[in-house]
């Protein structure tokens, strides 16, 4: 997953490459996991996002497609829902505590 972050991480994709039905691997991930397979994606994309943010110069567009969002007001949208701020304060942040 974290390798293919740019491609498209759905449920019935994984459930396809290995062979088993959408719900079966939806409980088996939740239940291995402990949380569910869309929020785990999430927090690897912003995950990946936030180390971008921090060590390169990239435009937050451009980090946004990097990490497998298909619009930046999806990328926003999650961001903050996950990190209480949008992408554009993270870096500014992150910025300010390395001067």
């Amino acid at each position: 997953l974290e390798n293919h972050l740019s491609d498209a991480c759905t449920l019935k994709g994984m459930a396809e490459e290995l062979g088993y039905h959408p719900a079966y691997i939806s409980r088996y991930f939740s239940k291995i996991v402990g949380i569910p397979f869309y929020a785990y994606v999430q927090s690897v994309k912003v995950d990946r996002a936030c180390y971008l943010l921090m060590n390169t110069a990239d435009s937050i567009l451009s980090i946004a497609i990097q990490c497998g969002f298909t619009t930046l007001s999806s990328f926003n949208r999650t961001f903050r829902l996950t990190k209480g701020m949008t992408p554009r304060e993270y870096r500014q942040r992150a910025v300010m505590q390395d001067t």
